[in-house]
């Protein structure tokens, strides 16, 4: 049975107690993994610039200077969370956490295409995935316009397969919300409409193309249809102008969302200190092992046996790959729109092997290889992890061992089952063994590691120091006014946005571009990278460590290895401190 007869298959109501119940099971466990410990992992400088600036425009909330956002949606949701439930880490993060759980049941509307058994396989590893986890848990527009990119491309497929104008409305509102969401948009907007010109031309210059009639073909009907296109433009227009302005709070919005695409077009100009041009590959390596080896088999696979689904999912994964390794203002949550189409065509493969597992195996043969096949990988990676934790040469003898002999346990099973069997078996141990390293690399990146910087997908994170220096100011204002937070502070703005988000609920602070001999207030704080400053009173000093950063270079044998099992490496950390200046308490002379 061919992927495209995979995509065919109609599921009666009836069979689907137990798919639901799966479904049922990945969502809760999607949720659980988003929403666990949401708040604990300091907010990045980005981050608090888009939760400051959706805290100072919330109504009946202390009212500052403004700040840009780079995702109007979240500006909106995120003022009125604040407005309704007041503001901390766990409710900004809330709305990306939630689009991060959505994301991961898209799948279950794509079965007509990725099969029962693909689309729950890609709804698990959305589930799993170390960069989904993360950028759902993450202050981002970015989790938002992918979830909004699933839910477009259903909306246009179940057009083109069914004629229904609800898809179209579908795709209509999920466009006006992804534009209003974050840059990324506009790469996705990109892979759709040049994958229409290329089948286009290939039609004309080719000879007559199936999938361009159908595409053709349904674009007559949207036309025919009375108002359909125009409602959809007026829906697609509406969603956005509502959501940009904050229900019409906030009209500036509009200018915001103009400068996602300028942000998305500047992002292409050569940037010093920025990623690397292969940062996204090295991203996709390092974290998404099981997405990115059974996506691109079932890339291969499907040069054989082609349809213009999976056609889509190749070419949205190739481009998006081609615009991020060009564009010079790389981020890493742009992964996600090469991660998201890869995991569809992963769990469309991944359903086929569990299908052909299901159907044809011979569980006392093939069944009986796993298991020692398991044992070897385990022994496998226990070897590479001590000579990782240790440099000893004899665990690097042992791990090449362990190799041998996982490949000559594969020869003997091709030998003697023939090589179907030995693929299958092979595949199965594959998936195993991926899929633990994969739960093992999110767990790390999501909770233990979260604020690393050697964890590349982290970049530059804001140290647990910030939680000691405003611990400190609650101390100090609390001996000497009896409030934690009446004291008058004055911060520097080169401390950044981090530290004015964590000192948003003082009574006093005052943000200055420089500090001077006029300042006198009982708390400074200044970035220690500048001289001393000059105050009106005599104050003494205590470095918090605010930021940090890693780059992963010159990593090579053992240093890598270390690197890639434990996050260790002998390149230093850099970090960016600040120091909380006290003014000094006049001696007590005398007593009552």
């Amino acid at each position: 049975m061919t992927v495209a007869k995979l995509t065919r298959e109609r599921v009666k109501p009836s069979s689907l107690t137990v798919e639901v119940a799966l479904y049922l099971i990945i969502a809760l466990v999607a949720v659980g993994l988003r929403l666990y410990g949401l708040g604990d992992r300091p907010m990045q400088a980005g981050e608090a610039a888009q939760a400051l600036a959706a805290w100072r425009s919330a109504p009946g909330l202390p009212q500052g200077s403004a700040l840009g956002q780079s995702s109007p949606l979240l500006f909106t949701s995120n003022m009125l969370l604040f407005a309704l439930f007041g503001a901390n880490d766990f409710l900004a993060r809330l709305v990306p956490a939630l689009s991060g759980a959505l994301l991961v049941i898209g799948p279950y509307f794509l079965r007509r295409h990725l099969g029962r058994m693909g689309a729950l396989a890609a709804s698990f590893l959305l589930a799993i995935s170390p960069s989904t986890l993360f950028f759902s848990r993450y202050l981002g527009g970015e989790i938002i316009v992918a979830a909004c990119a699933l839910a477009i491309t259903w909306g246009l497929f179940s057009y083109l397969d069914q004629r229904q104008p609800k898809h179209l409305y579908l795709a209509a509102a999920a466009l006006g919300l992804a534009l209003s969401a974050g840059a990324g948009t506009f790469t996705f907007i990109l892979v759709v409409v040049t994958f229409g010109l290329v089948l286009a031309l290939v039609n004309r210059f080719a000879g007559p193309s199936e999938y361009w009639q159908r595409i053709s073909d349904a674009w007559q009907v949207a036309r025919g249809s009375n108002s359909l296109l125009r409602d959809c433009a007026a829906l697609l227009v509406l969603i956005f102008a509502l959501i940009c302005t904050g229900f019409l709070l906030h009209l500036s919005g509009l200018q915001d969302s103009i400068d996602l695409f300028t942000g998305w077009l500047s992002a292409f100009q050569p940037q010093a200190g920025g990623h690397p041009w292969y940062h996204h590959l090295q991203l996709l390596l390092v974290y998404e092992p099981l997405i990115l080896v059974f996506g691109l088999a079932a890339m291969v696979y499907l040069l054989k046996r082609r349809d213009l689904f999976s056609l889509f999912l190749v070419y949205w994964t190739i481009v998006a790959f081609l615009i991020y390794l060009v564009a010079g203002g790389r981020s890493p949550g742009d992964v996600l729109l090469i991660v998201l189409p890869l995991a569809l065509l992963a769990g469309a493969f991944i359903g086929r092997l569990l299908d052909e597992l299901v159907a044809k195996a011979v569980w006392g043969r093939e069944g009986l290889f796993a298991v020692v096949a398991c044992a070897v990988v385990v022994n496998l990676g226990l070897q590479l992890g001590g000579y990782a934790f240790s440099g000893r040469q004899n665990y690097l003898f042992l791990a090449l061992a362990a190799g041998f002999v996982l490949i000559g346990l594969l020869v003997l099973c091709w030998i003697s089952f023939g090589p179907k069997p030995a693929w299958r078996a092979g595949g199965l141990v594959l998936l195993l063994t991926l899929t633990f390293l994969t739960v093992s690399i999110s767990c790390y990146l999501n909770y233990r590691r979260n604020s690393d910087p050697r964890e590349i997908m982290v970049a530059s994170p804001t140290s647990r120091g910030i939680f000691d220096l405003v611990e400190t100011v609650e101390m100090v204002s609390s001996r000497r006014s009896g409030d934690s937070r009446a004291i008058a502070v004055t911060v520097h703005q080169g401390a950044g946005p981090a530290l004015a988000w964590y000192l948003r609920d003082f009574d006093d602070v005052e943000f200055v571009a420089q500090l001077s001999p006029s300042i006198d207030t009982p708390v400074v704080i200044a970035p220690a990278d500048e001289q001393e400053p000059t105050l009106g009173a005599e104050y003494s000093g205590q470095d918090f460590a605010l930021a940090s950063s890693w780059k992963p270079q010159g990593l090579l044998g053992l240093d890598l290895t270390r690197w890639l099992f434990y996050r260790r490496a002998s390149t230093p950390v850099q970090t960016d401190n600040v120091i909380l200046w006290v003014k000094q308490e006049p001696p007590q002379v005398g007593g009552e």
